[in-house]
């Protein structure tokens, strides 16, 4: 079989020939925004003599108004996370459409709640003194950066990078602005 493939097939023949059991999948998904899902995968073996089973995870995803999208996750280690475009609102996702893989009990579960940005877009140290950091999501783009004074009075602006100076500030109360590609965020900084 591998010199007709051209392929290592020794992971393949330890999970499924040589050793016990079947995996068991709990596939996790959420919005991480407008269009795309995040799709997290994890497994137990119904058997230790395999610690994890290398196997692609074929998903077929169903829109509320019938559309379908048939993905294939190639996963490979434990709590392996997958970022899919979907350009429809997802009404379920089936585990293994065509029945192909050998398993039992899986379990895939769609968030209801909508992926928030604004949570996961930090600045720190806040307060903060010469400079400040900012951790983001993968996916959010920031165009521009604008720092504003209490009376509204543009005092900095900047594209995007990780670390922004903010020694020539005044001590105080002052806006950050986040203009992204996935909307406009405010951000509060105290600068000592």
């Amino acid at each position: 079989m591998e010199a007709v493939s051209g392929q290592n097939l020794t992971e393949f023949f330890n999970d499924w020939v040589y050793n016990q059991g079947y995996p068991s999948y709990t596939i996790n998904s959420n919005w991480i925004n407008t269009n795309q899902l995040q799709i997290q995968v994890n497994q137990t073996q119904s058997h230790n003599s395999v610690s994890y089973f290398e196997v692609p995870i074929p998903l077929r995803i169903v829109g509320t108004n019938g559309e379908t999208l048939d993905i294939v996750l190639d996963n490979t280690f434990q709590g392996e996370t997958f970022i899919e475009n979907v350009n429809f609102e997802i009404n379920y996702i089936l585990f293994g459409p065509e029945v192909d893989i050998i398993s039992k009990n899986n379990n895939v579960t769609l968030s209801t709640q909508p992926y928030q940005i604004e949570p996961n877009l930090l600045i720190y140290p806040n307060p903060t003194f010469n400079a400040f950091n900012i951790k983001k999501p993968e996916t959010l783009i920031i165009d521009t950066i604008q720092i504003f004074d209490t009376l509204g009075k543009l005092i900095l602006e900047t594209t995007y990078q990780e670390i922004i100076n903010v020694e020539t500030l005044s001590s105080g109360v002052h806006f950050v602005k986040f203009s992204t590609n996935q909307g406009v965020f405010h951000k509060r900084l105290l600068k000592d």
